[in-house]
């Protein structure tokens, strides 16, 4: 089932899926000895209250995924997709994209972006598949900026 984020109920699971699925994929995060957690899942709330999340999670079932999207201008912004790795390669993913762009599209956007680790091959071979083009190369986060028309 997927679903509109509940903030009580949800953010905790989306900050683990954060640490566990996004985190160790980022070429920045690999430069550093220590990661401060409390720190990661303190912004990664604050930005959940800056747009809209959907999750995949069974009825009793904890979340398995989610996918959080920030309109800018005529652009819906992805700005976190992750999947818990013992649901990936089942559709979630894809369903969850899907979900955003029409999302998107009913906002009246006219394309959608999103940074991909340069080191997460995984994830731009995904994009790819989904129609996400590269856009731009950005070397000061070492992320490929990708874009859709929506």
């Amino acid at each position: 089932m997927i679903r509109y984020r509940q903030p009580l109920k949800d953010d905790r699971a989306i900050c683990n899926l954060v640490i566990k699925e996004l985190l160790p994929r980022s070429y920045k995060v690999r430069e550093f000895q220590h990661l401060d957690y409390r720190l990661i899942r303190k912004d990664v709330k604050e930005r959940l209250y800056k747009g809209t999340t959907f999750v995949a999670a069974g009825r009793h079932e904890p979340l398995h995924a989610f996918i959080h999207l920030i309109p800018r201008n005529d652009t819906l912004y992805i700005d976190m997709l992750a999947v818990n790795s013992s649901k990936q390669n089942k559709g979630w993913g894809a369903r969850l994209l899907q979900l955003a762009e029409r999302h998107g599209r009913s906002k009246g956007l006219a394309s959608a972006s999103l940074y991909v680790d340069m080191l997460n091959d995984k994830a731009q071979r995904f994009y790819a598949r989904h129609g996400y083009r590269l856009h731009s190369f950005h070397q000061n986060i070492q992320c490929y900026l990708l874009t859709k028309p929506l």
